[in-house]
């Protein structure tokens, strides 16, 4: 979890075991930073770092130490503690039944006992979640890759519902449930539709393109709602992995919608043009984006509302 990176020139680049953490900094003390993306279906975890300098001394800090508070508007006490688990090599809250809610604040501060790194805080509010207003398959094509393996491209349209806080941002994740087929006596099938879930990628987005990304290092798409001037989406999606035919039927689609905090969805629209900028030849860091006082990094929120589309 804690991997030491170093600031070379005004680039910094930090990779924990959930995302690239990159930002652009003048300066060279060292700092401590974190990463929490906390949302109600999952228990609270933090993503603690250092940053190092090579010009100047370098503490022997043991993260581990760290002390971190964890509060709400609707604890019943003023905080909580997020500890550390030996196990998983992870920060998690004290409390791991407790799920963070939608329409609440939420704020996190970390320090290290008896060190000369600054306090550093942040805060977030858990957006509440909406789903589809409308959705429509278009097409449907299958490409056979063998005599029992086929992909398939599907065109859908869909509509979002309207955001009950703005601005709103989101992130849609396409998949496919898992649907298995046997022939009855008479030779017709019988579907059973399992609750496993496979991606579907995007291969292209039709419509709404100046409010509708994909960012490199994340999946689905992201939409800015402020932009989309109630247009449709439609996209074309392809089957990540084959689909059996001697047994397997695709005959529902699930589209996962997360309504994302604007920090969080700041914090990934910055990464994703960083990651992209880093691939020219004429590369210029671009400024981070971060909501840490004293620090870097991002404490953002998401909530989730998924829907089921019917494959005719």
């Amino acid at each position: 979890m804690f991997k030491l990176s170093y600031i070379l020139l005004l680039t910094l680049v930090l990779v924990s075991c959930r995302e690239d953490f990159t930002f652009h900094s003048t300066e060279v003390n060292e700092e401590l930073n974190f990463i929490s993306e906390i949302n109600p279906e999952e228990p609270v975890t933090v993503d603690l770092f250092k940053t190092i300098s090579l010009t100047g001394n370098n503490s022997e800090i043991d993260l581990t130490m760290a002390e971190i508070d964890f509060g709400g508007s609707d604890f019943p006490s003023k905080s909580t503690k997020v500890i550390y688990r030996a196990v998983d090599d992870n920060f998690i809250l004290r409390n791991t039944d407790f799920r963070p809610s939608p329409g609440n604040s939420y704020w996190m501060r970390a320090w290290i006992p008896n060190s000369d790194l600054d306090t550093i805080s942040a805060q977030t509010f858990i957006p509440e979640p909406i789903g589809l207003r409308s959705a429509e398959i278009i097409s449907l094509e299958k490409y056979r890759i063998s005599d029992t393996k086929e992909n398939v491209k599907v065109e859908i349209e869909i509509e979002l519902e309207t955001p009950k806080q703005r601005p709103g941002y989101f992130q849609i994740l396409p998949s496919r449930k898992v649907s298995t087929f046997r022939m009855d006596e008479n030779g017709n099938p019988i579907v059973s539709n399992t609750s496993d879930i496979l991606p579907l990628n995007v291969d292209q987005i039709q419509t709404a393109r100046n409010a509708v990304f994909e960012f490199n290092h994340k999946d689905g798409v992201f939409v800015d709602y402020s932009r989309l001037n109630g247009q449709k989406i439609i996209l074309t999606l392809l089957t990540d992995d084959p689909i059996d035919n001697s047994r397997e039927i695709l005959s529902l689609l699930d589209i996962k919608i997360n309504t994302l905090s604007e920090e969080l969805y700041n914090y990934h629209l910055n990464l994703s043009t960083q990651l992209i900028n880093s691939q020219s030849d004429f590369f210029t860091p671009a400024d981070h984006y971060t909501n840490v006082e004293n620090g870097f990094g991002v404490m953002g929120s998401f909530s989730s509302k998924s829907s089921t589309i019917e494959v005719q």
